[in-house]
């Protein structure tokens, strides 16, 4: 009979170390396989410009060039991208002797010319914004020669450099600053 109830101890013994094994194993294991996801979405930003200047809006080209005549002419950038960013232009007369019987383009207060040959706009453009038009007319000389008259083009250029700072703080001469750093980058 001992040896029954010592058979008997060790079994129940043993099948309660196997639960205990098998409940440590289960909750271990729970633990081991359990897991959380978490999903992160990203986009692509995008800065896209358009430099703009819509014939009979923007640009009236003169029936005839001569002597004192004004025309308008008037590009500016829009921001069609998703970031905000700055913008700088370029205008070149496509003939030096154009150039020379033309006033200079009076240039808008709201871009600075740089040592580059850049006009910079001092302002962040944002998404859907507009900036204002580098200048708005093109003048001949009064006293120029009809003879010397040469028909010309002025070509128009824009870049855009995405807004970096994003703590919301714009020093005044970020635009500067930020084209300076995009440079310095090597592009």
């Amino acid at each position: 009979m001992m040896k029954k109830k010592t058979i008997a101890l060790t079994a129940a013994a043993a099948l309660t170390c196997m639960g205990l094994f098998c409940g440590a194993f289960g909750v271990t294991y729970s633990y081991l396989i359990d897991k959380q996801s978490a999903k992160n979405t990203f986009t692509v930003g995008e800065t896209i410009i358009t430099v703009v200047e819509e014939i009979g809006k923007d640009y009236i080209p003169p029936k005839k060039l001569e002597p004192g005549i004004s025309f308008k002419k008037a590009p500016y950038v829009s921001n069609d991208g998703n970031l905000p960013c700055y913008i700088r232009m370029s205008a070149d007369f496509s003939n030096s002797k154009a150039k020379s019987f033309c006033i200079p383009l009076e240039i808008d207060g709201n871009w600075e010319q740089g040592s580059d040959g850049f006009y910079y706009y001092k302002e962040l453009v944002y998404p859907g914004e507009k900036t204002t038009p580098l200048f708005e007319r093109v003048q001949v000389k009064d006293d120029v020669d009809e003879n010397d008259l040469v028909d010309f083009e002025i070509f128009v250029y824009g870049e855009a450099v995405q807004h970096t700072d994003h703590d919301s703080k714009h020093p005044d001469d970020e635009y500067l600053t930020v084209w300076q750093q995009y440079e310095g980058a090597g592009n």
